[in-house]
């Protein structure tokens, strides 16, 4: 009796090679934690500091 059409014990060599390509995608990409760092605003930035001034100013406390 011979298998079925479907039936396959490996995988064939286009989806080796499409596994490949999605891998060098998702390396080509910027790593999710990046993005969100890049997202945040940074310790010293000048318009954070002045926001913190001017709440204090009008006496807004945390």
């Amino acid at each position: 009796m011979q298998r079925h059409i479907t039936d396959h014990s490996t995988t064939n060599n286009e989806s080796s090679r499409l596994r490949a390509y999605w891998q060098a995608e998702r390396e080509a990409q910027l790593h999710p934690v990046y993005r969100q760092m890049h997202r945040q605003a940074r310790p010293g930035d000048p318009s954070q500091k002045m926001a913190r001034y001017l709440r204090i100013e009008r006496g807004d406390v945390a």
